[in-house]
Formats: C-alpha cells, sequence, structure tokens
C-alpha cells in the first residue's frame, strides 16, 4: 500500500515549490524573448487538473505553472519600461528625488520625478548626471527642488560581456527608466518645494536631531539605526569594511529583528494580546521599512517577522523553509529584478545558513558546554545562566549567518574575511544592545532633558 504524505507536509512543501516556479520564471524572463507567449501557459495549467484528479494529487498543484508564467509577464514589464525618445532636450522640468551625490572626480550624480521633457509628461523616475569641469564647484541638489534644465535623454546601454557592470538591471532594479546627461542650464524654480524622497528627509531630520543630544555619536547612530552610511566618515566606514562587519551600517534582518524582539517584550510586559499585537507589529514594520527606504533587506525580514507573529497569536509553529519562501515569493513580487542584486542573494543565503546550520551548531555547544538548571529563586546564578545560554544562541546564529554567505561574498566582492567572522562574534551582541537604544533616543530626542539623559549612557 502507497504510503500518503501527511497534508501539514503538504502544505509545507507548497509554498516553498511555488516560490521556486517563481524564481525560475524571473531567471527565464531575462534569457528568454519579450511578449505574451507566457499566456499558453494558462490552458496547460488547466488540462493538468486532469491528470491531478486521476493520481488523487492535490488540486493545488495547478498554481505551479501559473506562478511561472507570472512571473514571466511581471518580469517582463519590469524589464521593458515605457521610455522617451532618446535626443536632445531644451525645456526638462523635473524635482529632485533624493539629495545629489557628489563622486570622487566631484561630478553629480542625482534622481528626477515628475519629469516632462518639452512639455510631455513621461512616466517613472531618471538617473541624472552633471559633468563638472577642473575648477567648478560640484552642483549640489536637494531633495523636493524643482528645476528646469537642458540636457540629452539616453535609454541604459546593455553590457558588453560578462564581467562588465550591468547598468540597465541596476536601473531597473532601481526603478530608474532611462538616463539623462549632458546636463546644463539648470534653473531652480520658485515653486513651493515638497518632500520627493520621504525616507531620506526623514533620516536627515533624525540626524540633526540626535547631533544636538549626541554629538559625533549621532553619526554612527544613525547609520546603524536606519542604514545611512553616508552619515559616517570616508574612513570609518573603510575601517567597519576592512573588518567585515560593514553589514551593520545596512538595515538588515539584524536590526529588524532587534527592534522587533524589543517591541514584542515590551507589549509583553504590558500584557497585550497577542492577537493585537499583530497589527501593532504591523505598523511598526511598515514605518521603519519606510523610513528606510523599503531596502529588500528590511521587508525580507518584516514578512518572515509577521509571519512569526502570526503564526504565534494562531498558536501554531511557522515551519522556517516556509517563512523564508513566503519572504522570497513577497519581496519579488514587489520588485523581481531584486532576484539579480547581490542584497537579496546575500539576505536570503544568511538566512538559510542559520535555517540549516544553527540546529546543528547548537546541539553541538550543548555537548561541548551543557546548559546547567537552575532554580529562579537563586537569582545570580540564574540570570549567569540565562546569559551564557544567549551567547551560545547568538555565537551559532552568527556562525551560522557567517557560512551562509561565505561564498556569494566571494563571488559577488571578491573578497574574503577570514577574521570577519571573530569580529562579527563581538559586534553582533553590542548592535543588539545599541539599536534598540539608538531608536529610544531617537523617539524621545525631541524632549530635551530625556534625550540628555540617554545619550550620556551612550
Amino acid at each position: 500500500m502507497k504510503k500518503q504524505t501527511p497534508p501539514d507536509i503538504e502544505r509545507n512543501l507548497f509554498l516553498p515549490a511555488l516560490a521556486g516556479f517563481f524564481v525560475a520564471g524571473v531567471w527565464l524572463a531575462t534569457k528568454c524573448s519579450a511578449g505574451l507567449w507566457p499566456l499558453w501557459i494558462l490552458p496547460i495549467a488547466a488540462l493538468l487538473v486532469v491528470p491531478l484528479r486521476a493520481l488523487k494529487l492535490p488540486l493545488r498543484l495547478v498554481w505551479l505553472p501559473v506562478a511561472l508564467m507570472l512571473a514571466l509577464l511581471w518580469t517582463q514589464y519590469w524589464l521593458n519600461p515605457q521610455m522617451p525618445a532618446e535626443g536632445n532636450y531644451d525645456g526638462i522640468t523635473a524635482t529632485v528625488y533624493g539629495d545629489s551625490k557628489i563622486n570622487n572626480s566631484g561630478n553629480a550624480t542625482f534622481t528626477l520625478t515628475d519629469v516632462t521633457l518639452d512639455g510631455e509628461p513621461q512616466r517613472g523616475k531618471a538617473y541624472a548626471y552633471i559633468y563638472t569641469s577642473d575648477g567648478d564647484e560640484p552642483v549640489q541638489l536637494s531633495d523636493g527642488q524643482r528645476i528646469r534644465f537642458s540636457g540629452k535623454v539616453y535609454h541604459p546601454y546593455p553590457k558588453e560581456n560578462e564581467y562588465d557592470f550591468d547598468f540597465p538591471m541596476w536601473m531597473r532594479q532601481n526603478r530608474l527608466n532611462y538616463g539623462i546627461s549632458s546636463v546644463k542650464d539648470i534653473e531652480f524654480l520658485f515653486e513651493k518645494t515638497h518632500w520627493a524622497d520621504y525616507a531620506q528627509r526623514i533620516a536627515a531630520a533624525c540626524h540633526e536631531k540626535l547631533q544636538t543630544v549626541m554629538g559625533e555619536q549621532a553619526d554612527l547612530a544613525v547609520a546603524m539605526l536606519l542604514g545611512d552610511s553616508g552619515a559616517l566618515a570616508e574612513d570609518d566606514y573603510a575601517a567597519f569594511k576592512r573588518a567585515g562587519v560593514a553589514h551593520i551600517m545596512a538595515v538588515s534582518g539584524l536590526h529588524v529583528g532587534i527592534l522587533s524582539m524589543a517591541l514584542i517584550w515590551l507589549l509583553n510586559r504590558l500584557r497585550l494580546r497577542k492577537i493585537w499585537q499583530i497589527p501593532v507589529v504591523a505598523v511598526f514594520l511598515l514605518l521603519y521599512c519606510g523610513v528606510t527606504g523599503f531596502a529588500v533587506s528590511s521587508l525580507r525580514a518584516a514578512v518572515m517577522v509577521l509571519l512569526w507573529v502570526i503564526a504565534g497569536a494562531f498558536g501554531r509553529k511557522p515551519n522556517p523553509i516556509t517563512v523564508v519562501s513566503a519572504a522570497a515569493l513577497i519581496v519579488l513580487i514587489i520588485n523581481p529584478l531584486q532576484l539579480f542584486s547581490a542584497g537579496f542573494v546575500l539576505s536570503f543565503s544568511a538566512i538559510a545558513g542559520i535555517v540549516l546550520l544553527y540546529p546543528r551548531f547548537m546541539q553541538g555547544l550543548e555537548r561541548v558546554w551543557p546548559p546547567v538548571k537552575v532554580e529562579k529563586r537563586r537569582w545570580l546564578r540564574y540570570r549567569v545562566q540565562r546569559l551564557i545560554q544567549r551567547f551560545k544562541q547568538v555565537l551559532a546564529v552568527t556562525v551560522s549567518a557567517q557560512l551562509g554567505v561565505l561564498l556569494p561574498v566571494a563571488a559577488y566582492f571578491h573578497v574574503l574575511y577570514p577574521y570577519g567572522l571573530s569580529f562579527n562574534m563581538l559586534i553582533v551582541p553590542i548592535v543588539g544592545y545599541l539599536v534598540p537604544l539608538y531608536a529610544v533616543t531617537a523617539l524621545v530626542v525631541w524632549i530635551p532633558w530625556i534625550g540628555g539623559l540617554l545619550s550620556s549612557a551612550l
């Protein structure tokens, strides 16, 4: 007699399979020609109902080829955005999205939104470049400024060989439809400016307020809390990079997880029912991801945390593979081209390392360093044992994540930090202490005496 697969195992395997088919569709879209040909998959999926019924297999499997089709069509849409005709335009008006960035050559790059070319409104954002001649001051543009200028519109050029930087893919991943070069004759319009990049404005406001109570330490606080590594001096950031711990300057699952755990701890102390914790945590995650610019790593972590909270509220133990698959699927639905970004690969490689290796590392640590049971009434020894247990957990998580990203880091950046693991074991617990304190400081900094009191402890 054929052994039946338990329904819960089938459900746990379905979502990873669905995510796998969607990933395959995103990848295939970059290898195939554009068009509506993926619609042929729909009747094929419909015909699968007959063999599935005959074999007594779940009908939900029909959604696998449908996911492949939807991924193909959705990725094609992202790869082929509507673009204006190439050429020179004398009357370009646009709003600056975020502050301009000055590179080492003194040239300025910036993003534009609400663009009109000779009076014709355009869809999407544009990537603009201003060349600065020797001796000239670089042009500094601020978020929300409305400007008029002349320039040359171009479509992103494909890379010539596999080792070149994929400029078109980078533009598509950042939702930049076309580029504008030869920018000149910039005129600042006397219109009321508005916030174009809300995340950057909020980060700038937090930086300014934190500086009043923290001084130079505000640079590190903003970098760690909001992922604004530009707040740090170049030498300081280079030092973090050489040590292999520059990831603490990018909002990642570590930051989202630390702040979420702190919030859930507070909600539990307030005795808020778990069912009511769901909307509170969801609003917090939405706001935090928005302030950090909806980075892929923060979105992925936010989805995982929210699924974990929902499962706990309904008394179910979430399957880690299912949660990771759901997070990957949601991130790719929002932006399918993130599949080809280093951030996406590194984020999910770290999670894969934790899911696969963490239980084994913990088992090994428990054998080498067995836990000691201590009664709660022996307060000091009980607390010490809890700290030791948490140290072992942090150690196992850190080692698992580092091993997970070891090969992707070497492949993407052609570097390998053999001492990075040691530094991470030291820095991660410190980050777990600093990030919540920085967050609390950023919230109460508007009350000067409280902000000053907290800053003195940092």
